[in-house]
């Protein structure tokens, strides 16, 4: 058999009659060198030739004699060296230690690169994630060393550099890197999922090969690994991973999923909606391939999940965050927004592992003490009792004007005043929303006459010489309806910080008197000409309190939109539009009220990503400063953060 690509050729012999193996391979090569004299353009380059054989699967010298040079017959025997052969490292026995040498060796190498430069840690997990991860692909691609070795010799060298430089803890729960953003991840590959997945591509392209001898090679070893996975399972003592096996299960699944179609994961009708995959996949092999490794992602990621249910070291708290909206982990934010620290807070805060007393008791720290809360309120000091349950940190009696919780409350609702302020500004100074364009008629030359006119008026209307066309619309949604808004918010837009609670400004008169609970939102808008009031009321929770506290807030204010919404009542019953917003402290939204509130405030997209920044780094920032101040009992007043600010509204457009 013969192979060759470019300049590299390999002759492989085997025994024939009673010739031996390497007299029939001395015979092939001296023809060889016969071809390569007749053509007077080629020549062999001796010292490049090696030569090894196999005999009951160990490695001898064939003692081939093809060309002399120097004294020396070539190919020489390979022995203890390794030789590369089409990107391959190979020894004489075939194996792929030398490979798995090579393989660690770059990796290593790869990590003192990086670590050893000045940059951040972000650039330098951006650098692993778009650089060294490729680099790595392509020696997994061409070798075949078994998914064990990734996984006992390569991952742990990865888990180990991105903890060092997202600053998780050794105890922390590496997934946090590799999981999707849906899942509050970063979404970096992880190695010993893309070893197989390059495996996988491999396989296909070699199944789908137009060299029907390349196709029957891949067939051959199809049918080997297919009976020895029957034979494995009957036994039930192989946890061999073999890649035909898995790309035929694969593709199964491919198919099956044509069948069934797209699901619905909300209570929306059957195929309603735009497609799961916006774009458009080619047809052929290279479709079937994009299909199956997306099949291989999901199941990877559905593994990682159950992982994180099943096994105890971890609190992964981040599962019971009912589909909240992340923070936006992409590389475009982290880089030239974000800084070393936020990162770090995010993805412990996430994964719950900041060292709180709580924590620190748990890792059996000295430093944990008794575990308690830092304010001494004599509760467990954990993550979600110093961001959220802190009796000491809400009394605004101890800590007035300006709690800590009240802060980050108000720094968020900041940011939702300067975006709501921007767009009743742009609604009160539009133009009216009936305004019509003058627009010369196109069919005026189409009908001489009104006689070929019917009576009805709408075909009379279109033999004038010019006709009426509704213009753009100026205003959208409520806004549209009114042009005198006004704004009420409770924060002092003035020096930029809070006013309390207990000097907080009240229900605008105008509307209704009223006092008492549930008479107060965060944020009013109203418009007295066309009476429809918006009020927005923000809750700051921890994330699995969100739905909790959506449905409080909700039954706190139902009284008083019922009252308003009275047509018997003294005045006149206006249109209410109650918006429940909740942001948790650690950045994730709840997505159904907060994108029913962008909706209602008419925010278009650049609007209502440049909002969900900032709303989220408001979140995110001043729950790290509380963090660093669990330990001190007095909070001074500091102003608010306007995050909104940190966004230009093209910064934001993607």
């Amino acid at each position: 058999m013969q192979t060759g690509y470019a300049d590299d050729l390999c002759i492989t012999t085997g025994t024939h009659g009673r010739h031996s193996a390497a007299s029939n391979n001395e015979l092939v090569l001296k023809k060889f060198q016969e071809w390569l004299q007749w053509s007077q353009t080629m020549a062999a380059k001796p010292k490049k030739c090696i030569a090894s054989g196999l005999k009951g699967g160990k490695p001898f010298d064939p003692e081939l004699k093809v060309w002399e040079s120097e004294g020396k017959w070539f190919p020489k025997y390979l022995n203890d060296d390794h030789f590369k052969h089409l990107g391959k490292d190979l020894l004489a026995d075939f194996s792929e230690a030398q490979a798995k040498k090579k393989v660690l060796a770059k990796l290593n190498e790869y990590v003192d690169l990086v670590d050893g430069t000045l940059l951040n840690d972000i650039p330098k997990l951006w650098i692993w994630a778009n650089y060294v991860v490729h680099k790595i692909s392509w020696l997994f691609l061409i070798h075949d060393f078994p998914p064990s070795f990734v996984e006992s010799t390569l991952q742990p060298i990865e888990r180990r550099t991105l903890k060092k430089w997202g600053g998780l803890p050794k105890s922390g729960d590496p997934s946090i890197f590799f999981r999707s953003k849906e899942h509050f991840g970063m979404g970096i590959a992880e190695l010993a999922p893309l070893h197989k997945k390059q495996r996988l591509i491999r396989r296909h392209q070699l199944a789908n090969s137009k060299d029907p001898r390349v196709r029957q090679i891949h067939n051959d070893l199809s049918e080997y690994q297919a009976q020895r996975d029957k034979r494995g399972s009957l036994k039930r003592g192989t946890n061999e991973w073999k890649e035909c096996v898995e790309m035929d299960k694969l593709l199964a699944e491919v198919k099956t999923n044509k069948i069934k179609g797209s699901a619905q994961t909300n209570r929306a009708g059957l195929g309603y909606g735009p497609s799961k995959h916006k774009r458009r996949i080619p047809s052929g092999p290279k479709g079937e391939r994009e299909q199956m490794l997306r099949v291989f992602t999901e199941i990877e990621e559905e593994a990682r999940i159950v992982r994180a249910l099943t096994q105890k070291k971890h609190f992964s708290e981040w599962l019971k965050w009912q589909c909240a909206l992340a923070v936006d982990l992409s590389w475009q934010q982290l880089l030239h927004k974000q800084s070393d620290s936020f990162l770090r807070f995010l993805l412990n805060s996430t994964e719950d592992s900041l060292p709180t007393p709580s924590v620190l008791k748990c890792w059996r720290q000295a430093s944990a003490g008794d575990g308690k809360c830092p304010l001494g309120c004599n509760y467990a000091g954990s993550l979600k009792h110093i961001l959220c349950s802190c009796e000491a940190a809400h009394r605004t009696s101890k800590e007035a004007p300006q709690s800590r919780i009240t802060w980050r409350h108000d720094s968020i609702l900041l940011a939702i005043y300067n975006a709501v302020k921007e767009q009743v500004d742009k609604a009160n100074s539009a133009d009216p929303a009936d305004t019509v364009n003058r627009i010369q008629n196109p069919l005026q030359t189409i009908f001489k006459s009104a006689s070929i006119l019917s009576d009805d008026s709408e075909d009379k209307a279109v033999c004038g010489n010019v006709f009426s066309v509704p213009g753009p619309k100026a205003k959208e949604e409520v806004l549209s309806g009114a042009s005198d808004w006004k704004v009420q918010f409770d924060i002092d837009v003035t020096d930029g910080t809070s006013l309390g609670y207990r000097t907080s400004l009240p229900f605008p008169p105008e509307i209704a008197v009223v006092s008492g609970k549930g008479s107060r939102p965060d944020g009013v808008i109203w418009s007295s000409s066309s009476k429809t009031v918006i009020w927005i009321e923000l809750t700051s929770p921890w994330e699995e309190n969100m739905s909790k506290r959506h449905y409080e807030k909700k039954s706190k204010y139902n009284q008083l939109a019922l009252e308003l919404r009275n047509p018997q009542r003294a005045g006149g019953a206006w249109t209410v539009h109650p918006l429940e917003v909740e942001i948790g402290a650690r950045g994730a939204i709840n997505p159904q009220s907060w994108q029913w509130m962008c909706k209602i405030m008419g925010f278009d997209s650049n609007t209502r990503d440049r909002l969900t920044h900032a709303v989220q780094d408001a979140a995110v920032h001043c729950s790290h400063m509380i963090f660093l101040c669990r330990f001190h009992k007095i909070w001074e007043t500091r102003p608010l953060l306007d995050t909104y600010g940190w966004y230009g509204a093209a910064e934001v457009s993607e």
